[in-house]
């Protein structure tokens, strides 16, 4: 995922290449971008921005919920 995000190069670096179709798809991509915009370039990001890094975190919270459901008898016994 290190190298999927881009932490340490621009998205705009990766442009035309199949890394960059992937890029796209990354989801801490967006929650990235919502640190990049405003130390790099000094933008705000748009709302746009903000939805899509929240129904990100929502789904992955209740994935996590839905997979703790099914795991939870198990786990106690693991603890």
């Amino acid at each position: 995922m290190f190298y999927l995000t881009p932490i340490i190069y621009p998205i705009q670096a990766m442009e035309g290449r199949f890394l960059g179709k992937l890029l796209r798809y990354n989801p801490l991509t967006s929650i990235l971008d919502l640190l990049i915009q405003p130390i790099l370039y000094g933008r705000i990001p748009s709302l746009t921005m903000y939805a899509v890094a929240g129904l990100i975190v929502l789904s992955l919270t209740v994935t996590a919920a839905f997979a703790l459901k099914i795991e939870e008898r198990r786990l106690i016994f693991h603890l």
